[in-house]
């Protein structure tokens, strides 16, 4: 017997929403990874940003998932600002999942990350069922 289709399962079979989401969960992802180099650093957001010569709001604005303007230079700035190395790789898309079951680790810690609940809500906003965040 076959699993039964999700709503979800549907919405991933079409183009232009599959692409939407993909877009949108690989910015929720950079995001989320910069604020985690920086808190495994013990810095503040202030702190980074002294560090890679740029404004606290900058910083902010890079942890934020409505960001879209990384660049290489960019974040091997802020990697090696906090001790970390970068790493960037090519995933083929027949490998990759279906959709990725858990959006990213900041929506698991919740109050950990103050725009958690924000950037879940600008992802939702382009499903066609509505933002229920």
């Amino acid at each position: 017997m076959g699993k039964n289709k999700t709503y979800m399962d549907k919405l991933m079979t079409e183009k232009d929403f599959r692409g939407k989401f993909d877009q949108e969960y690989q910015n929720l992802c950079i995001a989320e990874q910069i604020a985690q180099a920086r808190h495994q650093a013990h810095l503040t957001q202030s702190d980074l940003a002294k560090r890679i010569h740029t404004t606290k709001s900058a910083i902010s604005r890079y942890e934020n998932a409505d960001y879209n303007k990384y660049g290489v230079t960019l974040l091997t700035r802020i990697a090696k600002a906090c001790g970390a190395d970068l790493k960037i790789a090519f995933v083929c898309r027949e490998s990759r999942k279906k959709y990725p079951q858990r959006i990213c680790k900041r929506y698991k810690y919740g109050k950990n990350f103050r725009d958690g609940r924000r950037s879940i809500s600008k992802m939702q906003s382009f499903l066609p069922f509505g933002n229920k965040a």
